[in-house]
């Protein structure tokens, strides 16, 4: 009896295997992306391309796709990446249909900013209140904080220099641009130029981008470590949290500094906020959430930049005599005024941003109803596209020879 038993429940797991795998190929081999070029790989699973994205080589494995199969590629069973200018510049027009796709919301938990928000109207909201001060006019208020902090850090540069005879100008500018953006976001730096080390509230913002990437690829693993101790998930969630006590406590100082003076003698990019009608006003977790974002957003990925702009400018002799040259003319004490249109410097700045960019992957959007034709494909509604800046900047068409560092282009 015992016998029969064990082999009706072989059997029976046998049979439930046979028919998930079943549904499996069935789904592949109906999938409504099959018709779109790719690997055949990627109708049945996303986990080539999640293996790429743990491995840091995602954007380079989508590239070689598109070299294979051209602007339109299958990566997974429900994702598209497009590689054609005109056809992204559709999808990432205002009001164009195509939203923001759950990834985002995947990223920060319990969080809603201008960046991970996904409903229009939400978003809408914050960019009303945040477009004025990001702006190149909002931003001038801020240039002389701005410049203080960047003459502190070629100060420390230079003192390091001395002592050591070469300077780490990676560890300077990760700790200028936090430094900037804390101010601009707190009314308060993290100060790390007058110390010359990293704090701990600096490593929990860093860590926010592998823990975001953690969410986004385990979602399901990323709620159960809520309530059990899976250690790495459990651990990001610990970082996730530190890092809103945190801002929490940097606005609440900066908004009793403003209601004790009467007046706002270090304003932020939120200060705003305290003078919005009552409509427009955000909730404490909405500036909260956002002024974390911000932290997240604009500190590394502006070091990042800053750090391969010297590298490249210092690895091609002749680059670098021309740009010398272009700021010679330069007086002591020189501002942004003075920078602003050097053309050569500007072209340098771009050109760092394209072969170099800080954000090389994809931005993944949902198709609206009925579906989109982009570059000679149809992609059905609900499908995800993504549109990564590695592909389009190494664009032969709009940039010959893509991969030299070539500022003159």
């Amino acid at each position: 009896m015992e016998h029969l038993t064990a082999n009706a429940i072989y059997c029976g797991g046998a049979i439930i295997c046979v028919i998930a795998v079943a549904q499996y190929i069935y789904a592949g081999l109906t999938n409504t992306l099959s018709h779109v070029p790719g690997p055949w790989y990627t109708r049945f699973t996303s986990l080539p391309s999640t293996a790429f994205v743990i491995l840091a080589h995602h954007p380079e494995w989508v590239h070689a796709l598109h070299a294979r199969y051209g602007p339109v590629v299958r990566i997974s069973p429900h994702e598209v990446d497009v590689a054609d200018p005109s056809a992204a510049q559709r999808i990432h027009r205002a009001r164009s249909g195509f939203l923001k796709s759950p990834f985002y919301s995947l990223l920060i938990t319990d969080s809603s900013s201008v960046f991970n928000e996904i409903r229009p109207e939400v978003h809408r909201k914050y960019k009303r209140l945040l477009t004025g001060p990001m702006s190149e006019t909002g931003l001038k208020a801020f240039l002389p904080r701005i410049d203080g902090k960047v003459r502190l850090a070629i100060d420390r540069m230079r003192s390091e220099n001395k002592i050591r005879g070469a300077a780490d100008i990676a560890k300077w500018f990760m700790f200028l641009s936090f430094d900037i953006i804390g101010d601009l976001t707190f009314g308060e730096s993290f100060g790390q130029l007058e110390s010359g080390r990293k704090t701990q509230s600096v490593d929990d913002f860093v860590s926010l981008g592998f823990v975001g990437g953690l969410r986004s690829m385990f979602p399901t693993i990323a709620k159960i470590s809520l309530f059990l101790p899976i250690p790495v998930f459990r651990n990001a969630t610990k970082i996730q949290y530190r890092t809103f006590d945190y801002a929490e406590k940097a606005l609440s100082r900066h908004r009793t500094r403003v209601e004790q003076t009467g007046s706002d003698l270090r304003p932020t990019v939120f200060s705003r906020l305290y003078t919005a009608e009552a409509e427009e006003t955000w909730s404490p977790i909405e500036i909260r959430d956002n002024a974390q974002v911000f932290i997240v957003g604009g500190s590394d990925t502006t070091a990042n930049s800053m750090i391969y702009l010297i590298w490249a400018v210092c690895k091609i002799p002749q680059v670098k005599a021309k740009l010398l040259k272009e700021l010679e003319i330069l007086q002591q004490g020189y501002g942004y005024e003075d920078l602003r249109d050097k053309s050569y410097l500007n072209c340098i700045v771009n050109e760092t941003l394209r072969l170099y960019t800080a954000l090389p992957a994809g931005l993944p959007r949902l198709v609206p109803t009925g579906g989109a034709e982009l570059a000679g494909h149809f992609i059905p509604e609900g499908a995800t596209v993504m549109t990564q800046a590695y592909s389009l900047h190494r664009d032969e068409n709009a940039f010959p020879d893509p991969y030299r560092f070539y500022p003159e282009r």
